[in-house]
């Protein structure tokens, strides 16, 4: 082997070692697991069972979080937008170049469509499931 495979192989190594080290395992016997699974089963058979709800929980927590992807996706769509447009207008005389540019203007559509569409569907989602 040359050395920068043997470099590779020693990297490879020592991160298999260093990872091996934080690998816990929080299971003890198969009885404390048969356990765990029974309880589970037991809660799961009891109606009264109170379900939290979706609302409050879930769409709680993970509205700030999309609400910061979306402002963060518009931005960065409206830069990209303004750095085709402009070179799109330095590239008039040139064609070619702006047949390169139509399919960027193309890609980016679709990835706008995406992420709007994404939200949409959240917001239709997290409406519907909020009446329910």
């Amino acid at each position: 082997m040359n050395g920068k495979t043997q470099m590779i192989f020693i990297v490879f190594f020592m991160a298999m070692v260093v990872l091996s080290i934080f690998n816990y395992t929080y299971a003890v016997s198969c009885d404390s697991i048969k356990g765990s699974a029974d309880n589970f089963i037991k809660e799961g058979e009891n109606q009264y069972t109170q379900i939290d709800n979706i609302d409050e929980n879930i769409s709680g927590e993970v509205r700030p979080v999309v609400k910061i992807l979306s402002v963060a996706g518009v931005l960065i769509i409206g830069i990209c937008m303004l750095i085709l447009g402009i070179q799109w207008v330095l590239a008039k005389p040139s064609p070619e170049t702006q047949s390169k540019l139509k399919h960027r203007f193309v890609a980016l559509a679709v990835a706008a469509g995406v992420m709007f569409g994404s939200y949409t569907i959240w917001s239709i989602i997290v409406s519907i499931m909020s009446q329910l």
